[in-house]
């Protein structure tokens, strides 16, 4: 897959897509995960098995790990991810 960060779609915050690597399309593109609008998301950097994204929340930068973006399902609201945890607030 190809991952897009994008602010189209009325995604002001920015949202996460994907498409299909032998058939690029942002029309066609899928929704990795649902647009909050609360999260800013800053980068996305993505590995073999997960994808780091880099993401504002509360006005803290924060670091969200999603674990096989190849098995997210765009409806499915249960996909596999955890915030790697600091000891302090980052102000």
């Amino acid at each position: 897959y190809f991952y897009i960060v994008t602010n189209a779609r009325d995604m002001t915050n920015f949202g996460l897509l994907r498409t299909f690597v032998d058939a690029p399309s942002f029309e066609l593109a899928t929704p990795v995960m649902s647009y909050d609008p609360n999260r800013y998301i800053e980068k996305v950097i993505a590995f073999k098995n997960f994808l780091a994204i880099f993401v504002r929340e509360d006005g803290l930068p924060k670091i969200m790990i999603l674990h096989d973006p190849s098995s997210v399902i765009a409806s499915s609201a249960s996909f596999n991810t955890h915030y790697i945890s600091f000891p302090d607030a980052s102000y």
